[in-house]
């Protein structure tokens, strides 16, 4: 048989390289491309190969119907799995390969013995012109194997214009819709409508601006035709959160430190520039994987909850208490979110380093929440007065702990005289005099609701 498939039907060719021991490849998929004898369609092969590019393996590695990463292919791979955590790259050769129905069904079968498995595949070019192509893997190792993933892939030719859609919402699953044929595709399938945008490279080499400007054009044709797409931008500790950026995405990692006392230094000073709404903060897990500090649940979760709020913590190895008390801290985010994300960023001066003040205030200065963050040991004890400000100062208020953040841990022996009930006070007061503070071990915090009476 020829190692050079041609299938014709409805005005369409297919033509696959069968050569080697590799799975097949389509060459072409497209226009009718006329009879032909065999052999006269062998310099197909060699007029398809590209050139070697710069920062490119140095060998082109060919786009065959089920990608394989053993074959140095870079892209998704056509088989995902693992034998207890081996086996994940499988490497098949083709045994065998049989042509039916006039040349227009092809049925391949091949192993992977080091890995333990056999695949076959079906690919078939139909009456009407259209391709439809199978694959199935077969166990035949020792023990379970873990298939995470199956992908056939087929080429677009670059004349593609349109997408026959399929993959429908709810009970419209296989309503057919044409869309003109985008990037984003993957998006489109998967539905995915986040995206985390990684560049973990310093930008300081002469190509940057041009990096940079494509990046820019990337987002904008994402966006133009994904109008529900959201994009953070994370790039090695912000690096990249720059006004291009900025414009283009709907929030910033500011940093994959996300140790809770390094979030606090990083956030207050990324806060000058952007709101809080646009920081993305997670909840860590009690050791931050980064610096090796453990902090409490409270400490790490009253951090996270001014910002753009999520966990990174593997939930299945927390307690029963721990996921409730997150839980609290969640339901907290989800309340205050509307005043968070809207309201007036503000910084109380303390006379005190250890000791930092910040908070949100409505637009109209009705509410306010505050955290009292004790960043190390500080020089005097107890902790003396805070002062609140960007109230109203002819409105008086009630303060508040506000739980789930009201629990003060500290080398004390009584409580503050207010903190049970609250106090009643102008704005103005809260402003100038302030009220005494709690004193807190290191590295903790509480926060505090203001209402306007």
């Amino acid at each position: 048989m020829d190692d050079l498939l041609h299938c014709r039907a409805a005005g369409t060719s297919l033509v696959l390289d069968l050569s080697g021991t590799g799975l097949p490849r389509i060459v072409h998929w497209g226009a009718d491309l006329g009879a032909s004898a065999p052999g006269r369609l062998a310099g197909l092969r060699a007029a398809d190969v590209p050139q070697t590019v710069p920062n490119a393996l140095d060998e082109p590695v060919p786009l065959s119907v089920l990608p394989q990463q053993s074959a140095g292919w870079p892209g998704t791979p056509g088989v995902s799995g693992h034998r207890a955590g081996r086996a994940a790259a499988p490497a098949f050769t083709v045994h065998g390969t049989s042509v039916q129905d006039e040349s227009r069904s092809l049925t391949v079968e091949a192993v992977d013995p080091d890995g333990g498995l056999a695949l076959t595949l079906e690919l078939v070019l139909t009456g009407a012109g259209l391709v439809r192509l199978r694959a199935a893997v077969t166990n035949t190792g020792d023990g379970p194997y873990h298939l995470s993933e199956l992908t056939p892939a087929l080429p677009v030719p670059a004349q593609a214009t349109e997408l026959l859609d399929l993959t429908g919402r709810h009970l419209r699953e296989r309503a057919p819709q044409r869309h003109a044929f985008t990037l984003g595709t993957h998006l489109r399938e998967h539905r995915i409508d986040y995206l985390k945008w990684d560049h973990n490279r310093d930008l300081v080499d002469a190509a940057a601006h041009h990096q940079t400007t494509a990046a820019y054009r990337l987002m904008d044709e994402l966006r133009s035709r994904h109008r529900q797409l959201e994009i953070e931008s994370c790039a090695s500790g912000g690096a990249r959160v720059d006004l291009g950026v900025l414009e283009r995405t709907d929030r910033v990692w500011t940093s994959d430190c996300i140790d809770a006392l390094e979030r606090q230094r990083i956030q207050r000073w990324t806060g000058l520039l952007l709101p809080p709404e646009l920081l993305g903060a997670h909840v860590g897990a009690p050791v931050a994987h980064t610096t090796g500090r453990r902090h409490t649940l409270d400490f790490r979760a009253g951090t996270a909850l001014f910002c753009h709020f999520g966990i990174e913590w593997d939930l299945t190895a927390a307690s029963a208490a721990e996921r409730a008390r997150l839980a609290e801290w969640v339901a907290l985010h989800r309340a205050l979110r509307p005043l968070l994300h809207s309201g007036t960023v503000v910084h109380g001066d303390h006379p005190d380093p250890a000791l930092w003040v910040h908070g949100v205030v409505a637009g109209d200065a009705g509410r306010a929440v505050f955290a009292l963050v004790q960043m190390a040991t500080s020089v005097q004890s107890p902790a003396g007065r805070v002062r609140l400000p960007g109230l109203d100062p002819d409105a008086d208020y009630q303060l508040a702990p506000l739980a789930p953040g009201d629990r003060p841990e500290g080398p004390v022996t009584s409580a503050l005289p207010w903190w049970e009930r609250g106090v009643k006070l102008p704005g103005r007061v809260l402003a100038e005099v302030g009220v005494q503070a709690p004193t807190l071990f290191p590295e903790r915090l509480v926060l505090l609701e203001a209402v306007r009476l």
